[in-house]
């Protein structure tokens, strides 16, 4: 039997504080993906390499992607410090000193 429904029954309520993750790694809804995508990135340890996050503006790629490397890097040895200058032979690249 089909039933003609209101607008108003189908409407649901949800709060959205229920769908916040303190942990974006197990919590980012759908992400499963952009999760193994960016430990993939941060585990590839080359020169140049980078990783680029895209999505809908206020869609908190930023804080996400942030959250993942740093529960990442919590693990991983202290890397030495750096220091880049501007290379003027080659001006697209930076040099380390």
């Amino acid at each position: 039997m089909v039933k003609e429904l209101k607008y108003e029954e189908l409407v649901y309520d949800i709060d959205i504080t229920e769908l916040q993750a303190e942990d974006y790694t197990s919590g980012a809804i759908g992400q499963e993906r952009a999760c193994e995508a960016i430990e993939t990135g941060l585990g590839i340890k080359k020169k140049e390499y980078n990783i680029l996050a895209v999505g809908s503006h206020g869609c908190d790629r930023t804080a996400f992607a942030k959250k993942l490397a740093e529960k990442i890097a919590a693990s991983e040895p202290v890397p030495p410090d750096i220091c880049c200058v501007y290379n003027f032979k080659k001006s697209q690249k930076a040099r380390n000193a």
